[in-house]
């Protein structure tokens, strides 16, 4: 089975850099090198409304 591990890089105005960070588990969420749209959404619904997004970093974990 594979993990995705995903950061995203937010700021709120021109404060610091934050970092939500989640492991998503199993080949029905970890597609090729990324992950499903709906997994993705999923976790940019935890950035602030406020909030810039800066970065969406996507790392697949074989094992």
């Amino acid at each position: 089975m594979t993990d995705t591990r995903v950061d995203v890089w937010y700021r709120v105005g021109d404060g610091p850099r934050r970092r939500i960070t989640d492991t998503i588990v199993g080949d029905a969420l970890a597609v090729g090198a990324g992950v499903s749209a709906y997994a993705l959404t999923e976790l940019l619904r935890r950035v602030p409304e406020r909030a810039h997004v800066t970065e969406v970093i996507i790392e697949r974990n074989e094992p």
